[in-house]
């Protein structure tokens, strides 16, 4: 795809670096993306960086998910979570976890928003004291659904727990943990869900509160 497709649409000539980036981005996935560490490893500007990842995301090779920073005093407001659209590309475990929850919630948010039922938009959440949330889909310029994503903790997180101190609205709050045959229901809108379960249920519901 590099070699052919990326040359065909594009006018880059780097193509054994962009090869490189896509190695390097490949265990990176589920932290946000500094695109100055990349230009280091790279030996190019973060502006070429920038570029090839939108060369990338063009070819449906990979797509972003911006930090979400209303009213977060302390959150992150730059740099964003990048992600495989084929998560085989990610490395085995957690990270193919994440990658493939990311993909299937990506889909779903642009098919809603393209069949008309609102403007569906993925984010994250970081702080700068370390506090995270994986995903969270707006609909409306509103949070209504976070979720985090687990292997094998059937625990709640703290920041699922405690996630009405960054949103004023109540919101749905879903943990997918990978264990078959889970589905349990706690206090605040709550749910442990296993992640056949979720994907099942994301393929035929809206995602709202």
């Amino acid at each position: 795809m590099i070699r052919e497709d990326l040359k065909d649409i594009s006018r880059v000539l780097e193509l054994d670096k962009i090869e490189h980036l896509l190695l390097l981005l490949s265990p990176r996935i589920m932290a946000p993306l500094s695109m100055v560490n990349l230009a280091g490893e790279l030996e190019v500007a973060h502006t070429t960086v920038k570029s090839w990842l939108e060369q990338l995301r063009r070819l449906f090779m990979i797509f972003s998910v911006p930090p979400w920073t209303r009213k977060i005093s302390r959150g992150l407001r730059r740099e964003k979570k990048w992600y495989f659209l084929d998560w085989l590309y990610a490395p085995e475990g957690p990270a193919r976890l994440e990658n493939m929850v990311a993909t299937c919630l990506f889909r779903a948010c642009s098919a809603m928003t393209d069949m008309g039922y609102g403007n569906y938009k993925l984010y994250y959440l970081r702080t700068i004291d370390k506090r995270e949330i994986d995903f969270i889909i707006e609909v409306n310029n509103s949070p209504m659904t976070v979720i985090e994503v687990k292997t094998t903790d059937r625990g709640l997180s703290n920041s699922l727990r405690n996630r009405h101190r960054w949103f004023s609205k109540p919101t749905l709050g879903i943990q997918v943990v990978d264990s078959r045959g889970v589905l349990e229901k706690h206090s605040d809108q709550t749910w442990l869900i296993s992640v056949e379960r979720f994907l099942s249920l994301l393929a035929w519901i809206p995602i709202q509160g």
